[in-house]
C-alpha cells in the first residue's frame, strides 16, 4: 500500500527513456500530471530547438524538477491545497458508471490511498475464486434490484404544503392542511391471488410481484452465497479492507476535513437536521416528563372516568385507580414508577416488556400509553401534545414515531386515524410508521382470528379501499398522508424452524396455533405493501416504505429476508456475523438504525457494538432511540444518543455531521425534505451530489465516501469480467 498523487498512476522514473516523450504527449488529454507537462510544453521555447532524439531527456528533468517543487511532504502525494479537480486512479478503465453523473470535487481534496493489486495469473487458484465470488455478489445485486423496482414517490401535489425559512430557506412541510379527497375511480378492482391483494384497471394488472415461490428461492440462493466458506472469505477482506481504507483517510485527512468543516457557514451540529428514525411512540416521552403528566392528571382531573373492568363491570376514576394500587399521586416519581431499564432486562426480551407499563400495572399503560381505550387515547394524545412544543425549541429534531396496527379487525385504520386527525397530530417535525407484531399465535389462541389471511385482511383491505374510494373514511383518507413506511416488530431471539413447506402453505390455509416464519411475514407484508403502493403511485399519492425491525438477534435468514424486500432495518446486530450480507448492505447503502443504547440493556453491551465498525466501513448506519422513556434521561433522547456514542467511540464533529446526514438518508421523510438536507440525486448511489451548506458534511468526507463506493462497484465489474 502506498500514498499516490490523486491524479496520476504512472511513475515516469521507471518508463524507458525512448518512451518517456511519447507518453508525456498523450498525458495532455488527461488531467493532473497533464497540466505539469502543458506548462513545460507552453512555457519552453527552447523545446522546439532540441533534437528529437534528445527531447525526452528535456522532458524528463523538466518533470523531475516540477515533482520536486510539490508542497507535499513526499514526492508521490499531491498537495491537499492544490485546487486542481480530483480524478480517481484508474476509473478512466472502468465503464461500470457514467462518469458525466459523478459529483467530481472541485474545490477541496483530500490524499488518497491506493493499493497495487499484484496480477495473478488468470490459472490461479485465488484469482479464480475472487472471479467467482465478485460474480455472485453481482447476481445478489442485481437480485435486490428487481424486487425494489418500485421506486418511492411522495404527494404530486406537495409543493402545495411547503413553506421556508426566511433565512435558511429550510423546507418545511405541513402536513396538517386539509387535503381535498381525490374521486372514486371505477376502472379498478382488487383481487386477491395467494395471499397478495393485486389490483387491475381495465382488466390489466398495473404490477405483478414475485410470488412466494419466487421469493423462497431467491431467499435461498441469498443464504446459499452468503454461507459460502469462499465467498465470506473474499467479503470479509473487502469489510476489512473498507473500514482500513477509512481509517487511513482520516489519518491524512481529519485536519483538511475539519478545516474545510469550519469554512462551512450558518451551520453546524445544532443547526442540522437530526432525523430519531426508530423511536416507538409509547415509550417516546422521557420518564420526567410521564411522571409530571401522570401527577398533573390525579391532581386536576380526579373524578374522571378513564377505565372500565370488564370482569367487575365497573366503572373507573382516576381517584379510584391510585386507591387500587396504594400510591399517593403527589408521591409519584420516577423509581416508583419503574420503567427505566435495569440489569435485570439483559438477555430478558420478556422482562423488557413488564417495563412498558407503570408501576408494573398494565392497567397504568391502558390508560396513559394507549390509544384505543375508553378515553379514546385523550392522554396520550395531551402527552404528544406535550413532546410537541418541546420540539418546537429545536427545528432540527424530527422524529419518525412508530403506532401499532395489530391486525385483529378491520375498524383498527378508523380508530387508529381518529385518533391522528381529531387530536390534531401533525408536526412538521414528525411523521408516523406503522408496526405490526407479529402475535398471529396470540390473537388464534384468543380466538380473535381462525387464519393467517385475517390478518392480511384487517391490515392491508382498508388501505386499499380507502385508495380507490377516498370518501368512505376521509380521516384515513388525510392521516396517510403523515405515514411514511411500515415496520414489523417482536422478539427475535424466539426459535424458528425454517420448514420449506411452511413458507408454501398459503395464508388462508395458515390456521396453525403458531407463528409463521420471520420470512413468511415479512414477504406477505411486502408483497401487499408493494401492491398498494403502485395502486397509491398510480393516483398521485405518497406511498409507503417498508423498514422492519431486523438483525437485532436470531439467524442471519431474516437480514436475508430484508435485505431482498425492505428498505432499510432498525438494529442490524447480527450483520457482523455474515461478512457476505454486511457487504451487500453497504453496496447497496441499505439503511439501518441503530440504538447502541438499548442494545445495552438488552442484547449487546455498548463496548461490543458492532456501530462503529460499520460506520467506518461506510454503511447507511444512523442512530436512534427506540425506548427513550426506558433509556433516556432528558427530553431529547437523540441528542443524548450522538453524545454518548461521541465520547465512546471518539467521534470527530464530521462522524457527527455524516451520522445526521445518514439519518436523514435512512427516514422516509419527504423528498424535497431529503434533497435539501443531503442533496440531488439523494437516492442515486454515486450520483448524489452533497449540500454542504445545509448539512455541514464537507466535501473531503463526502467524496471519499462517494469515491469508494464507486471503486468497489468497479472493482467487482472488472474482476468479474476477468477472461
Amino acid at each position: 500500500m502506498q500514498i499516490q498523487r490523486l491524479d496520476s498512476d504512472t511513475n515516469l522514473d521507471q518508463e524507458p527513456e525512448a518512451q518517456v516523450y511519447t507518453k508525456m504527449t498523450k498525458f495532455q488529454g488527461t488531467k493532473g500530471v497533464a497540466h505539469i507537462i502543458t506548462e513545460i510544453l507552453d512555457d519552453n521555447d527552447e523545446l522546439d530547438k532540441i533534437p528529437d532524439g534528445q527531447k525526452h531527456k528535456f522532458m524528463k528533468e523538466m518533470v523531475g524538477r516540477k515533482f520536486s517543487a510539490l508542497e507535499s511532504p513526499t514526492d508521490s502525494v499531491r498537495s491537499s491545497h492544490s485546487s486542481k479537480p480530483f480524478q480517481s486512479p484508474k476509473s478512466k478503465k472502468a465503464n461500470y458508471f457514467d462518469q458525466k453523473e459523478f459529483n467530481l470535487l472541485k474545490e477541496r481534496e483530500y490524499d488518497s490511498i491506493e493499493v497495487h493489486k499484484f496480477e495473478r495469473n488468470a490459472n490461479d487458484q485465488f484469482e479464480q475464486e475472487f472471479k467467482g465470488s465478485a460474480k455472485k455478489i453481482i447476481s445478489l445485486l442485481k437480485k435486490r434490484d428487481e424486487y425494489q423496482s418500485l421506486e418511492h414517490s411522495d404527494w404530486n401535489q406537495i409543493d402545495e404544503i411547503v413553506t421556508y425559512f426566511q433565512i435558511t430557506r429550510d423546507p418545511v412541510v405541513d402536513w396538517s392542511q386539509y387535503k381535498q379527497p381525490l374521486n372514486i375511480i371505477n376502472d379498478v378492482e382488487t383481487i386477491l391471488v395467494n395471499g397478495v391483494y393485486s389490483v387491475q384497471q381495465n382488466g390489466q394488472w398495473i404490477l405483478k410481484v414475485h410470488s412466494i415461490v419466487d421469493f423462497v428461492k431467491d431467499l435461498l440462493l441469498t443464504i446459499e452465497i452468503a454461507s459460502d466458506k469462499v465467498i465470506t472469505s473474499f467479503c470479509y477482506s473487502r469489510n476489512k479492507y473498507l473500514e482500513h481504507k477509512f481509517k487511513m483517510h482520516q489519518i491524512f485527512n481529519s485536519d483538511r476535513e475539519a478545516a474545510d468543516q469550519k469554512k462551512i457557514k450558518l451551520r453546524d451540529f445544532y443547526n442540522i437536521l437530526k432525523i430519531d428514525t426508530h423511536v416507538h411512540h409509547s415509550q417516546s416521552m422521557c420518564g420526567q416528563q410521564l411522571v409530571d403528566f401522570m401527577k398533573s392528571k390525579f391532581k386536576t382531573c380526579p373524578n374522571e372516568i378513564v377505565y372500565i373492568d370488564t370482569q367487575l363491570n365497573l366503572k373507573m376514576t382516576l381517584k379510584d385507580i391510585s386507591e387500587k394500587f396504594r400510591f399517593k399521586p403527589e408521591e409519584l416519581n420516577l423509581d416508583l414508577l419503574d420503567v427505566q431499564a435495569d440489569k435485570q432486562l439483559y438477555k430478558r426480551f420478556d422482562r423488557f416488556t413488564s417495563k412498558y407499563s407503570p408501576l408494573g400495572q398494565p392497567m397504568l399503560r391502558n390508560i396513559f400509553l394507549k390509544s384505543d381505550n375508553y378515553i379514546k387515547g385523550k392522554y396520550i394524545a395531551e402527552l404528544t401534545q406535550e413532546m410537541f412544543k418541546s420540539m418546537n425549541k429545536n427545528q432540527y429534531i424530527c422524529a419518525e414515531y412508530r403506532i401499532t396496527i395489530y391486525g385483529k379487525s378491520m375498524d383498527e385504520w378508523h380508530k387508529k386515524a381518529q385518533w391522528l386527525i381529531k387530536n390534531n397530530l401533525t408536526h412538521p417535525q414528525v411523521r408516523w410508521m406503522i408496526q405490526i407484531p407479529r402475535l398471529y399465535s396470540v390473537y388464534v389462541q384468543q380466538k380473535v382470528i381462525t387464519c393467517f389471511q385475517e390478518m392480511i385482511d384487517n391490515i392491508f383491505k382498508p388501505l386499499f379501499d380507502i385508495t380507490i374510494n377516498p370518501t368512505l373514511d376521509p380521516d384515513l383518507y388525510q392521516a396517510l398522508f403523515t405515514i411514511v413506511g411500515f415496520d414489523c416488530i417482536d422478539d427475535e431471539t424466539k426459535h424458528e424452524n425454517f420448514f420449506l413447506q411452511h413458507l408454501k402453505i398459503q395464508p388462508k390455509d395458515w390456521t396453525k396455533p403458531t407463528n409463521p416464519h420471520y420470512a413468511y411475514w415479512i414477504y406477505y407484508i411486502y408483497a401487499n405493501l408493494t401492491s398498494l403502493n403502485a395502486l397509491r403511485k398510480m393516483r398521485g399519492l405518497n406511498t409507503f416504505d417498508f423498514r422492519p425491525h431486523c438483525g437485532e438477534a436470531g439467524n442471519i435468514d431474516h437480514l436475508a429476508c430484508a435485505y431482498l424486500l425492505a428498505q432499510g432495518i432498525s438494529h442490524g446486530l447480527v450483520l457482523e456475523e455474515s461478512p457476505v450480507l454486511k457487504y451487500l448492505y453497504y453496496l447497496k447503502q441499505i439503511g439501518i438504525s441503530m440504538s447502541p443504547i438499548a442494545n445495552n440493556k438488552i442484547v449487546c453491551k455498548y463496548s461490543e457494538s458492532p456501530f462503529n465498525n460499520y460506520f467506518r466501513q461506510g454503511l447507511n448506519v444512523c442512530l436512534s432511540t427506540d425506548d427513550p422513556l426506558m433509556l433516556h434521561i432528558t427530553d431529547q433522547p437523540i441528542m443524548e444518543e450522538f453524545a454518548i456514542a461521541a465520547q465512546v467511540f471518539d467521534l470527530s464533529n464530521v462522524d457527527l455531521a455524516e451520522l445526521a446526514n445518514n439519518s436523514v438518508r435512512c427516514s422516509s421523510f419527504e423528498g424535497i425534505i431529503k434533497e435539501h438536507y443531503v442533496g440531488k440525486n439523494y437516492d442515486r448511489l454515486y450520483q448524489t451530489i452533497n449540500n454542504p451548506k445545509t448539512n455541514n458534511l464537507p466535501q473531503s468526507r463526502f467524496l471519499f465516501r462517494q469515491e469508494t463506493l464507486m471503486e468497489e462497484f468497479q472493482f467487482l465489474k472488472e474482476l468479474s469480467n476477468k477472461k
